[in-house]
């Protein structure tokens, strides 16, 4: 039998640097499941109003979370009017492009394919009895303090 120990295993740390108007921005090509979860449920979240997810919503979070997450690019304010705002900069410019290019195609489509159930099951519960009686909103500020705990991880 062999020991997990004596593998010798490591996370995938690897980055790759990009540039985009003269800057060098450094994306991941792995980020630990907890951080994934974040990214998702932040996502979720933010686009979740009386028991619907707004589709345009949830897309421009996720991937402005993917940025926050995957690189080294700092914003300046958690507002989320700034959000989209940032969202819409990224996309106009084609800077999402070049970042999702970087990161490798399995971990961004297991990524979307985590979201797109996670969507499913919080619209599935919100329409469900439990979820009409229940308080989604204050499930997800504890998911999302745990996200963003993990995030400093």
């Amino acid at each position: 039998m062999v020991s997990f120990a004596d593998l010798n295993l490591s996370v995938n740390s690897q980055v790759k640097e990009i540039d985009f108007n003269g800057q060098k921005i450094e994306v991941k090509s792995y980020l630990p499941v907890t951080a994934k979860a974040g990214i998702i449920n932040l996502a979720v979240r933010g686009s979740l109003s009386e028991g619907t997810v707004s589709s345009v919503l949830v897309d421009a979070y996720f991937h402005i979370f993917i940025v926050e997450y995957y690189t080294d690019i700092q914003f300046n304010t958690d507002d989320a009017e700034d959000i989209l705002l940032n969202y819409d900069k990224i996309i106009s410019n084609g800077l999402l492009d070049k970042i999702l290019d970087a990161i490798p195609e399995e971990e961004y489509d297991y990524l979307l394919n985590s979201l797109k159930d996670f969507e499913r099951q919080v619209v599935a519960y919100s329409q469900s009895y439990a979820g009409a009686n229940s308080n989604t909103e204050e499930l997800f500020k504890v998911l999302s303090q745990f996200a963003q705990a993990q995030k400093s991880n």
